[in-house]
């Protein structure tokens, strides 16, 4: 369709996206309060989920936490919180039944393909 979106297509695509980050954000509140994850594991994963994956790739800072430490700021850590945005997405797809069908399923295949380049691409990262 050459990059041109219908306005049912951009009104599903923010519905989709709105019913996600309020998952993510449930699932968030259900990790800290349950004090099984660090203070950087928890901070890194709200500054993903609130603004997006390609945030992690473009600001490093966001995975300081208040004592300036970066630890956490690994390809490893960040294919553990690929895989839970791909969970939470996957789920949230699944709700909305008109939007999760064969034909305007979410390639997850592309986007870790795409997630895989930006991993190597990007220097700050260890």
């Amino acid at each position: 369709n050459g990059g041109v979106t219908s306005h049912y297509e951009q009104d599903r695509d923010v519905h989709a996206y709105a019913l996600w980050k309020r998952r993510a954000w449930q699932a968030c509140d259900m990790m800290m309060t349950s004090k099984r994850t660090s203070v950087q594991y928890e901070s890194a994963i709200l500054a993903i989920w609130a603004n997006h994956t390609q945030c992690a790739f473009q600001n490093p800072i966001i995975f300081k936490n208040t004592n300036g430490d970066t630890y956490h700021n690994t390809k490893k850590f960040l294919t553990m919180l690929w895989i839970h945005y791909r969970a939470i997405s996957e789920r949230c797809m699944e709700e909305l039944h008109y939007y999760y069908d064969s034909s305007s399923k979410i390639n997850y295949y592309n986007q870790d393909q795409m997630f895989q380049e930006q991993l190597q691409d990007t220097k700050h990262i260890t």
